[in-house]
């Protein structure tokens, strides 16, 4: 009877292991977080205006491929705001204190982040997300 009791125990625990690591695996693909992004290779560096904030352009290389990463650099704080895919190469221009463009895409550094993998598989060129985590 022990033998019972303590094999079903068992099963019912392995089997809500289970279930709990696979609902995390699947939260974790569809929601992923900008900032688990790897750190990469430093490639340039792009001042604000008023010299407050930098840009800092890091290229990635990991099992999917390359990326671009850049980073919000204010003081002591470091913020992931841009995520491609599939580039080596960026344009960068402040176009005031609090906006920057990156290849295009206007970003207001207090608010915007953009990942490019928030993007169907037909378009590349992402969704801009707002995001007001730090």
């Amino acid at each position: 009877m022990f033998k019972k009791i303590f094999f079903r125990t068992i099963y019912v625990l392995t089997f809500l292991v289970v279930v709990a690591n696979t609902l995390f695996a699947l939260d974790n693909s569809i929601h992923p977080d900008i900032n688990d992004l790897p750190d990469g290779k430093f490639k340039s560096s792009y001042a604000s205006p008023d010299g407050k904030s930098e840009i800092e352009i890091y290229v990635v290389d990991c099992d999917l491929g390359t990326g671009v990463k850049g980073v919000l650099v204010s003081g002591d704080t470091r913020k992931n705001i841009y995520w491609q895919t599939d580039q080596t190469d960026v344009k960068v221009k402040w176009t005031s204190n609090k906006k920057v463009v990156i290849d295009n895409i206007s970003l207001n550094i207090k608010d915007d982040v953009f990942d490019s993998r928030f993007s169907t598989a037909i378009f590349s060129e992402g969704l801009l997300r707002r995001s007001k985590r730090k």
